[in-house]
């Protein structure tokens, strides 16, 4: 038989052998598929249980082994009852006929997002969720029976994942996480193999806020950058403390003057806390809108992107991501655009004025208009 070609014995352990890649095969070098053969009344059978580098190691080829030579016996002391698979054929057929019990990743995760994530999270988080189930999960393991799926398969796909986008890998292993807990809560499986696994990346605290120095290096090297986008968005977090996504969809409709000042008005719809927003606008962060809308000849967005619409997010998060040697060599630490609006929040409380940040930051409801003073 093929699969019997090159097939090494495991030393001392009846029934498991192991084939031996030549080379490298998923990043490991001399990879092992694990097989087992054993012989139940006088018919040998051989179960091809999968690659070293998948997740099956030494001791899970032991324990299939014995759970098949278990069963064996199991099946002949009880003729009358169901028979228990004694090799992974006996298994799949199992599976095809007992497809709810044994669903595929694919299967149990719509049943996930139907059930659990649309029913108990709110719209914004729900949508986070599904996003990475359908771009990282079922791209993934989709075809795979859930019970299939092995902790190492796991921990391998995080971590090679937190090579490329380090945050997003502990944001997806969160999900896994609980796409496996509620596969336990709803008895789809016995043993959780996510329980315990650690975030492959460090994350930072949030508690970053520039100094007033580092405040005016800041604003001095962003006059000097060709392009301003990037730089009046970051001036205006800092002016205003309202969140990036906010400043970098203004409009001009959205900017009012009365008798007390010009205010960025932000509707429900628009805010994080789907509550109505007004952040006032100092001289210098209006100053920062008027130029834009005259120099520019803008007609709607503040901010327009070349493909239309806005400038989103997670550009403005790489552009800051860029930004970042050259604001090192002027004596300013690592930053986010979101630290800048921590930042505002900050030198408020500094200030005095600590009562009013949460209805700055629109933190919580309020009923009358607070506005925030600059040095300008």
């Amino acid at each position: 038989m093929a699969v019997l070609k090159d097939i090494k014995k495991l030393a001392g352990k009846p029934g498991v052998y192991y084939i031996e890649h030549p080379t490298r095969k998923h990043g490991v070098k001399k990879d092992k598929k694990w097989v087992i053969r054993q012989t139940f009344d006088k018919q040998t059978r051989i179960s091809v249980l999968g690659w070293l580098s998948e997740g099956y190691s030494e001791g899970d080829a032991l324990n299939k082994a014995e759970e098949y030579k278990a069963n064996h016996k199991w099946n002949k002391l009880h003729p009358d009852q169901p028979r228990k698979p004694i090799c992974m054929a006996d298994e799949y057929t199992l599976i095809s006929q007992t497809n709810e019990d044994f669903p595929s990743v694919a299967e149990f995760a719509e049943r996930f997002i139907k059930y659990h994530i649309k029913r108990k999270l709110r719209p914004a988080t729900a949508k986070e969720y599904e996003r990475q189930i359908r771009k990282y999960i079922i791209p993934t393991w989709g075809e795979h029976r859930l019970f299939d799926i092995k902790r190492k398969q796991i921990v391998k796909f995080v971590e090679g994942l937190s090579d490329i986008a380090p945050i997003q890998a502990n944001r997806v292993l969160s999900t896994i996480k609980k796409m496996f807990s509620y596969a336990i809560e709803t008895g789809v499986l016995d043993t959780n193999p996510t329980s315990n696994i650690k975030p492959p990346s460090d994350e930072n605290i949030k508690d970053r806020a520039l100094t007033l120095q580092e405040i005016v290096i800041l604003f001095n090297t962003l006059d000097m950058l060709r392009k301003r986008d990037i730089g009046d968005i970051l001036k205006l977090i800092a002016l205003t403390a309202q969140r990036p996504g906010e400043i970098a969809a203004m409009r001009i409709s959205q900017i009012n003057s009365k008798a007390d000042g010009v205010w960025f008005e932000l509707p429900a719809r628009q805010t994080k806390s789907k509550r109505k927003n007004f952040a006032y606008l100092s001289k210098m962060s209006f100053q920062i809108v008027k130029s834009r809308v005259n120099d520019l000849k803008l007609e709607d967005y503040i901010f327009p992107s070349s493909r239309g619409g806005h400038i989103r997010k997670d550009v403005l998060s790489k552009a800051v991501n860029k930004l970042q040697p050259l604001l090192q060599k002027q004596g300013i630490e690592r930053f986010t655009a979101h630290d800048l609006r921590r930042t505002a929040s900050t030198r408020i409380s500094e200030l005095g004025f600590s009562s009013i940040v949460d209805d700055i930051l629109n933190h919580r409801n309020y009923s009358g208009q607070f506005f925030l003073t600059s040095s300008s």
